[in-house]
């Protein structure tokens, strides 16, 4: 119909035929039933191609029900089926019920006297959503980066290369001095320019002592995290965030890549995993995941330690608690 701008009489003239039926698009399409692993609630993602179905909701491997044998994953054989026939829009809602005793999540916490989960600073694992698909194997890295102490002459040291709350793994002149095989801690960075100072994993904002200046210091390296999230079956592709920060704060944190609600639909989607953690700064974060690296009196549930001969610090420091890597295995409740 034509658009009037102007108040009046006006003739139009209107066909007496028949108006036919216009086609409507039929490219979308919705599939419901059980599949290994995605969300269970909530607005569904449009999928363009088998791959973003595989990387959110899992692969063709068969699927075990309660008190059943396996059976065959004929959601995903339905959904690769559709994109390989010339599909193009598809949206997925999966069917998922848990069982009475258990929310089917694959969990990791803390046991044993190396750091109880009741501690503020304990830290816990989590796939996002449940299923068999979500017993990960996750990887912590500590990345040595460069030492931001620098040395001029006629003006002693001072920090370069560092911004507030990274981490640094820092010994000081004293520990230097008495054991060269002395490993340091780690420290948080406070301030900026000439006020920069370190500060140990006790200390917070508002606590006015504990200050570490560069001129008490032998070396101080930044410290960073490559994080890699394997999951199992043939087709699983391993996922990896590299440099990693450790303060709560940061965007790129840890804490924040790895949050609970990461901001936005596409995020949550295509980052599989939960980290939480009660730690106030980054070094206290640093120093909690090396003391789950150092449990003594057997291993966690869950946690294969696995670790590497060569320690992620300078060689000189012998007494350096070997940090690389460690890979958490995230075990899924039987359903």
């Amino acid at each position: 119909m034509p658009e009037y701008l102007a108040p009046g009489v006006f003739l139009e003239e209107v066909s007496a035929r028949q108006k036919t039926i216009e086609g409507v698009g039929t490219s979308t399409t919705g599939f419901v039933g059980p599949c290994r692993f995605g969300p269970v609630c909530g607005e569904q993602p449009l999928l363009r191609s088998y791959a973003e179905f595989e990387s959110i909701y899992g692969g063709l491997e068969q699927l075990q029900f309660a008190a059943q044998t396996t059976s065959h994953n004929y959601l995903a054989q339905a959904v690769r089926a559709y994109f390989k026939e010339g599909g193009s829009r598809l949206y997925v809602t999966r069917v998922f019920l848990p069982l009475s005793d258990s929310d089917g999540i694959a969990k990791w916490e803390p046991t044993g006297s190396g750091l109880a989960s009741t501690q503020t600073n304990a830290v816990s694992l989590r796939a996002r959503y449940p299923g068999a698909a979500g017993d990960f194997s996750v990887t912590f890295i500590f990345k040595q980066g460069q030492n931001i102490l620098v040395t001029d002459t006629g003006s002693g040291s001072r920090f370069q290369g560092a911004g507030e709350g990274d981490v640094v793994w820092a010994q000081t002149i004293a520990e230097s001095q008495q054991s060269p095989s002395l490993a340091g801690q780690f420290y948080w960075v406070h301030g900026h320019g000439d006020a920069m100072r370190l500060r140990p994993k006790a200390a917070n904002d508002g606590d006015p002592t504990g200050f570490i200046g560069a001129d008490e210091l032998a070396s101080a390296e930044k410290i960073t995290l490559n994080v890699s999230v394997s999951a199992p079956g043939q087709s699983a592709a391993e996922q990896v965030w590299e440099g990693v920060t450790f303060d709560p704060a940061h965007p790129d944190s840890l804490v924040q890549i790895f949050a609970a609600e990461p901001g936005g639909a596409r995020k949550v989607l295509r980052v599989p995993l939960v980290f939480e953690s009660g730690a106030t700064n980054g070094a206290e974060l640093a120093d909690a995941l090396s003391q789950i690296g150092n449990l003594v009196d057997g291993t966690p549930t869950g946690l294969s330690l696995g670790m590497e001969n060569d320690p992620w610090c300078h060689p000189v420091l012998v007494g350096c608690p070997p940090l690389q890597p460690w890979p958490f295995q995230l075990q899924a409740p039987s359903a």
